[in-house]
């Protein structure tokens, strides 16, 4: 553990902290418990060490980041699935401008490029409000006496960027080149 700064807080009166130069035995929690009920008669006496009270808190802290990895994980393939499915229903709908497009010599390139262009600036946008959020839950839980204070950097934020800006493009990517390689017949045969 790393070393910690104990305060004093109004409201915690009832808390008092002990350092004893070597391991409690019985007697130092029999007079301990003697002075405490010749002073504080009207609370109740609980004695703990506080590397108990830490390592409580640390497991605690522990089972809060596997909770939060999960909901990570299933959040992140949840977006990606409303991705691809929001590219889906793009190329459904612009279905005719693509098939105008191509009629008007338009490459499969330049209609893959017109699909991503639009997805990537929205993902790009996402993740500008992103990074301020993340840092600032970063130093939430580096306020904490129990966790590690790892050197995090703007690069682990910008391979998350790009592994996000990555995804949006496989999937806008795989929906425009099913918009584009379509024969411009089938979407334009009712106009």
């Amino acid at each position: 553990m790393a070393p910690a700064l104990l305060y004093l807080k109004p409201d915690w009166t009832h808390i008092l902290y002990i350092k004893l130069s070597s391991a409690p035995n019985e007697d130092d929690y029999r007079f301990i418990r003697q002075q405490w009920n010749q002073f504080a008669l009207d609370l109740p006496y609980e004695a703990t060490l506080l590397d108990h009270r830490f390592e409580d808190d640390f497991q605690m802290m522990m089972k809060t980041f596997g909770a939060l990895q999960m909901i990570t994980i299933v959040s992140i393939l949840i977006s990606c699935l409303g991705l691809f499915g929001l590219a889906s229903l793009t190329a459904e709908q612009r279905r005719k401008e693509v098939g105008i497009r191509k009629v008007l010599g338009a490459t499969i390139p330049n209609v893959i490029t017109m699909f991503v262009s639009e997805f990537t600036f929205l993902v790009f946008l996402a993740n500008l409000i992103a990074v301020p959020i993340g840092l600032g839950s970063l130093r939430f839980f580096n306020k904490y006496a129990w966790v590690e204070h790892p050197n995090f950097d703007l690069s682990l934020f910008l391979i998350a960027a790009v592994l996000s800006l990555l995804a949006a493009s496989l999937s806008v990517i795989y929906q425009s080149l099913r918009a584009a390689t379509t024969n411009p017949l089938h979407s334009l045969k009712y106009e």
